[in-house]
């Protein structure tokens, strides 16, 4: 089945407040890192945030939920590109990742449903007087690799994975808040499976939500 890229189609679900799965981190760790972030200034908290967004998104989905990594987005060259490439050997899907820390929220452009496929087409065709053509041979394979899977009509998907902390408790989590599935109803999505829980525990087979 080839897709379209004209006219996507998507399907999403969960946001910030209603997040589809989360999972908490070592207290003391977040009492430490509550107390670190609170004595920074502005630009070096943003900074800090960015890190612990992108480090912990990984560590999450890689641990948690059991992605193997397709890339990652300490190769990237630009930052108007995605953050990670994922593939969820569990339902057998490429998942495009964008990591969120403290306070961070997505850009009017990574809002619209088109914009996994849109980028990807960007860092594939881009001419050289914009700033995708500055992008590396292993972006460029990794863009390739999502058009490719998405023109194949394969399963694929784009989320939303943000680490924060409660500056008052110290209380130190990441969570999946946002899935949205390319030219795909909701009806056809699956639960989210936290490989560190044991089967049959923990998932909620409406929304994917964990019962921890």
């Amino acid at each position: 089945m080839n897709r379209s890229r004209d006219n996507l189609i998507a399907s999403t679900q969960g946001n910030r407040g209603d997040f589809l799965h989360r999972h908490y981190w070592d207290a003391q760790d977040g009492r430490e890192m509550a107390q670190f972030y609170t004595q920074q200034l502005s630009q070096d908290k943003s900074n800090f945030s960015e890190i612990m967004g992108e480090s912990m998104g990984d560590r999450y989905v890689t641990e948690v939920l059991g992605y193997e990594e397709v890339f990652h987005g300490d190769s990237k060259s630009i930052r108007q590109g995605f953050d990670s490439l994922y593939r969820d050997p569990q339902k057998d899907e490429m998942v495009v990742v964008e990591f969120k820390g403290q306070g961070s929220n997505e850009s009017k452009l990574q809002k619209q449903t088109a914009w996994t496929v849109e980028t990807c087409q960007k860092i594939d065709c881009s001419k050289p007087q914009f700033p995708y053509h500055n992008v590396s041979e292993y972006e460029q394979s990794a863009a390739k690799e999502v058009l490719r899977n998405y023109d194949a009509g394969n399963r694929m998907r784009y989320e939303v994975v943000r680490t924060e902390i409660d500056l008052k408790t110290g209380e130190f989590w990441t969570q999946l808040e946002k899935q949205t599935y390319l030219e795909q109803g909701l009806e056809q999505t699956y639960p989210v499976q936290d490989i560190t829980q044991e089967p049959g525990l923990t998932y909620d087979t409406d929304w994917g939500m964990s019962s921890f």
